[in-house]
């Protein structure tokens, strides 16, 4: 790429073929043409070259940044870099872009100044600069070698369960098979021996019809592509393919252009379709309609960053996490403490428990039939998500003709003996990037991922810590019998209030 400062296309015209020739130039970059909008292309045409104009600035720098491609601006912005309190350094920096030219590009008898710039937003790409002497204008020339070569995605791997082979009715019959196994659950007391049968025996089967497989993923998925617009694809990279073997061939060329721009709309218009219809099917599912969002931006927003190989850097990201994590449990404790003293329905449902006492050292809920199980866990949303049990709520509904005897007896065996099941306390504590810089803790959501059967229990984060394992572990043995208190009021809501 070549940059030059023409003051006058017309008047240097022939000197600027002559400058192609000699430096078998790709892309020109020309400032100051001096050309008017009623001047045809035909005027500053150059042999074998394709023409682009834009004899007056259109787009700031930060619309040209949102396009979210690489980035090549040549010009003369007749402010000088070397002076202090220049603005276009400021400015640059502020769009998160890189000038690259670091020394006078207009030199006269009088001055020296570095007005004539390159900035780019992939510096990377650049892998020569030269700034040459003036060929045609007092302004010097700047020429670039740009490795254009695309690089090539990294493989994306995806773990989930393949539910290619899964029905409902294999899975229950493989639960079935297993009756012998979960009557066990029976024959004890110990209700944390009970929720491990029951978790190990659903797995079991679930492993068995929909297995955990990691795939690469080949290409970003796009479910707007028809095989009508496959069709057009392949028809144009046919025609591409010709005008490689026959590139002075100005009719294929023509045609290659016209079916380029012809797929390049017909996708467009199919993608904004697609969302548009998801919009609609989930227009009163709000979760729904943020995954759509998201969905839809994903290719406009690039939110890869590189991991920090200082191990020191490591262990100060991880302690701020950690700090950030004690304080959001802390205030979600103290929130959660006054919200239960305000609550008058929630304090109602408590004083009518017989055992209730002061310090909340006892709390037995009425038992519950299976029909009340059924019922709760029908309304329970459904998401993808499934906690440490590796059960999402899908296979839960798929079974629950099955299990929900097994639930009850396991629920009510809870309520009996005064002990909450170990397994159900166990939670995923995820930092969940919102937006923002990735360096700061604050710009972090902290998810929490528990069994299905605890879906409603909020997990309080006390203290502080060194590591992230640290503070799962602490979130794994916290649970104390508020937040019990708590799951078997969310669970057992119809039965409290009867």
């Amino acid at each position: 790429m070549f940059y030059i400062n023409a003051q006058s296309l017309l008047c240097h015209k022939h000197e600027i073929e002559l400058l192609v020739t000699q430096h078998k130039i790709d892309v020109l970059c020309i400032s100051e043409t001096w050309l008017s909008s009623n001047m045809s292309d035909g005027f500053a045409n150059i042999p074998s070259y394709n023409l682009y104009r834009e004899d007056h600035d259109r787009d700031s720098l930060r619309d040209v940044v949102l396009r979210n491609k690489p980035i090549f601006i040549f010009g003369d912005f007749n402010d000088d870099l070397l002076k202090a309190g220049n603005k276009m350094a400021g400015l640059i920096d502020s769009v998160k872009l890189d000038q690259l030219i670091d020394r006078p590009t207009r030199v006269t008898s009088n001055s020296s100044t570095l007005i004539d710039l390159f900035i780019t937003n992939n510096k990377t790409m650049v892998t020569k600069l030269e700034i040459l002497p003036g060929p045609i204008a007092d302004h010097e020339a700047i020429s670039i070698l740009v490795n254009m070569k695309k690089l090539k995605r990294s493989p994306i791997y995806k773990t989930f369960r393949c539910l290619r082979n899964y029905s409902q009715n294999t899975y229950c019959n493989l639960l079935l098979n297993e009756v012998n196994t979960l009557n066990t659950i029976l024959h004890t007391d110990d209700v944390s021996i009970q929720v491990n049968t029951l978790t190990n025996v659903m797995n079991l089967c679930i492993d068995t019809c929909a297995p955990i497989v990691t795939r690469q993923l080949l290409r970003p998925p796009a479910p707007w592509i028809s095989e009508q617009i496959r069709s057009a694809i392949k028809e144009r990279d046919q025609t591409q393919s010709s005008l490689k073997q026959d590139p002075y061939n100005e009719l294929l060329r023509e045609n290659y252009r016209d079916k380029k721009k012809t797929v390049e709309l017909v996708i467009d218009a199919s993608r904004k379709e697609y969302y548009n219809n998801e919009f609609k099917k989930n227009i009163n599912d709000i979760s729904a309609t943020w995954k759509t969002a998201k969905k839809m931006l994903s290719n406009v927003t690039n939110n890869d960053f590189e991991l920090i190989e200082n191990s020191e850097a490591i262990l100060t990201k991880t302690e701020n996490v950690n700090e950030f994590f004690s304080g959001v449990g802390k205030r979600t404790f103290e929130k959660a403490q006054e919200d239960l003293a305000n609550n008058d329905i929630l304090l109602q449902e408590i004083n009518h428990s017989d055992n209730f006492n002061d310090n909340l050292s006892v709390f037995r809920p009425s038992p519950v039939d299976c029909e009340t199980v059924i019922l709760t866990i029908k309304s329970m949303k459904e998401t993808n998500a499934s906690g440490p049990d590796g059960i999402s709520l899908r296979f839960i509904k798929d079974s629950l003709f099955i299990t929900a005897f097994y639930l009850t007896i396991i629920i009510n065996t809870s309520i009996v003996t005064n002990v909450y099941p170990e397994m159900w306390k166990i939670p995923y504590v995820v930092p969940v990037y919102k937006s923002g810089d990735k360096d700061l803790v604050v710009d972090y959501l902290p998810h929490c991922f528990v069994v299905q059967y605890a879906d409603d229990t909020q997990i309080l984060i006390e203290g502080d810590s060194n590591d992230v394992e640290a503070i799962v572990e602490r979130a794994n043995n916290i649970l104390s019998f508020k937040k019990m208190l708590l799951i078997f009021i969310s669970i057992f809501k119809s039965v409290m209030m009867c």
